[in-house]
């Protein structure tokens, strides 16, 4: 006689040793950041793993993107000194022109980061002054909110945004903002390490204080 319950359950066990076994997951490799960016993520995000699990699940926005571009680039110099040239160098100054080759470039820097953060992303680059090597046109770019930029007081500045000194002398990138000290904690290219420099040959983290602000700029 058929016992509708003892073969439902053989039929359960008959397809359940049938079923494949799942196949091992494979390890996720951190993502390619600089030294410096990693030394920054694991502060923020904790161990590597934790940080592909972050990222897998917050992809980093634009402005943090920005961050990790120019950490990575922080101890580059010019070769040879003075030259405003170097193999690191060529490819700021080339991600604005060819004639740009052998002039001032820490605008250049600016240019060619924000240019590589969209790529790392698969976005578009915001909209770049008529002459991005030119810090006078991002500082009046700036403050007529053309390209998606707006202005920002230099005590709501944040990490990714871009900072005009000096009357316009010279531009860095601010990595973070302490509003109790009044200064921004930057990145800049052709400095120097003691930060007085608009034509230093370095890229070298910089702390700038308020009164050396000419117009923080954020994009979108």
């Amino acid at each position: 006689m058929l016992n509708p319950i003892r073969d439902k359950y053989a039929l359960r066990k008959r397809l359940a040793a049938k079923k494949k076994p799942e196949q091992p997951r494979m390890a996720c490799s951190v993502p390619s950041w600089g030294k410096a960016a990693q030394v920054n993520a694991a502060r923020e995000f904790g161990s590597p793993s934790e940080q592909v699990a972050h990222d897998h699940l917050f992809p980093p926005t634009y402005a943090q993107e920005i961050v990790r571009v120019v950490e990575g680039e922080v101890g580059v110099k010019e070769h040879p000194a003075g030259s405003n040239r170097g193999t690191r160098v060529d490819v700021y100054e080339l991600a604005v022109a060819s004639w740009a080759l052998g002039k001032a470039w820490c605008a250049d820097f600016v240019t060619w980061a924000h240019k590589e953060a969209a790529k790392r992303l698969g976005i578009r680059p915001p909209k770049f002054p008529a002459d991005p090597a030119s810090v006078p046109y991002w500082t009046e770019m700036i403050r007529a909110g053309r390209g998606g930029w707006r202005r920002v007081e230099p005590a709501a500045a944040r990490g990714g945004d871009v900072v005009c000194l000096w009357g316009s002398a010279h531009i860095e990138t601010v990595i973070s903002v302490d509003v109790h000290a009044h200064t921004l904690s930057c990145i800049g290219g052709n400095t120097s390490e003691n930060g007085q420099s608009s034509n230093g040959g370095q890229v070298c983290r910089t702390v700038r204080n308020f009164s050396e602000v000419t117009v923080v700029g954020r994009w979108r």
